[in-house]
């Protein structure tokens, strides 16, 4: 249905589901355009039914079942004939959870006020009665109980797309909390990294700080040291010239000593 045939306003969380509805309507569309050569008469409309039935039980189940629509959202479809009402009504009552449409239970449709051998449980009918299909939209079984066929059109239309979609967001939810853990971690890897960076910065400005200082510092130093040098280097110069003059003194007192010796010995000489 157009934007513009729509009544009332439109509830915040159609989003949700009208990107579906409106695929299904193009699908349609499409089908409907196609030529039925080769189908029997009664098969023309089947699609017509099918979808229906599809987009029915999809809105249904996104309301009532996984609750991801509004009760809003989900009377807005119905009120402006997306899907039908009456038959999504029907799927609360026991044994109709599975109907495939309001046709196939109405007794004015059949002979002898019955309904539709798609009704039949499969449990009840024959060994060559178990590939039934309805005439009016070939349904295979839409009977309540355990031995009811799930995917009862047997092809993509009898599908659940609510339990498609939600498992599909399911999945990306999980997909994104997976990422968003991803990113968690390289984050703090990143931020562990920094602080490992900056920790070695911070002690290589240190060690460069020190070292500056010491090198300010090294000037007195080494004065200091110089002069502690120079200090006992003038000591043992004194020393040096202590024993040198000590030595010269006792040099020179064994030179007179000698000198008189030598007298002595030349006077006795003359003598």
């Amino acid at each position: 249905m157009s934007r513009f045939a729509r009544v009332g306003p439109v509830p915040e969380d159609f989003d949700v589901i009208e990107p579906t509805l409106t695929a299904l309507d193009e699908e349609l569309r499409r089908k409907s355009s196609e030529h039925v050569q080769g189908k029997r008469r009664v098969e023309s409309n089947w699609i017509v039914h099918q979808i229906d039935w599809q987009k029915t039980r999809y809105v249904h189940d996104m309301r009532y079942k996984y609750e991801r629509i509004s009760q809003e959202a989900y009377d807005y479809c119905v009120r402006n004939k997306m899907i039908n009402g009456p038959l999504s009504e029907k799927w609360f009552e026991q044994g109709y959870e599975r109907l495939c449409s309001l046709y196939a239970i109405d007794s004015r449709n059949f002979k002898f006020g019955g309904t539709s051998i798609c009704r039949v449980p499969r449990q009840k009918l024959g060994a060559d009665q178990q590939n039934v299909e309805s005439v009016f939209n070939g349904c295979r079984g839409c009977g309540s109980g355990k031995a009811g066929v799930e995917n009862i059109f047997g092809n993509k239309y009898g599908q659940r797309l609510a339990a498609i979609q939600i498992r599909r967001e399911q999945l990306e939810a999980e997909d994104a909390e997976r990422r968003q853990k991803e990113e968690e971690e390289e984050e703090l890897r990143r931020r562990e990294e920094e602080e490992a960076k900056r920790a070695k910065k911070e002690k290589k400005d240190k060690k460069k700080k020190k070292d500056k200082k010491e090198k300010k510092d090294k000037p007195w130093a080494e004065n200091k040291e110089e002069e502690a040098v120079a200090l006992e280097q003038d000591e043992n110069n004194e020393e040096e010239e202590a024993d040198s003059s000590s030595r010269r003194s006792k040099r020179s007192r064994r030179e007179e000593h000698d000198g008189d010796d030598q007298g002595h010995v030349d006077g006795d000489s003359a003598e």
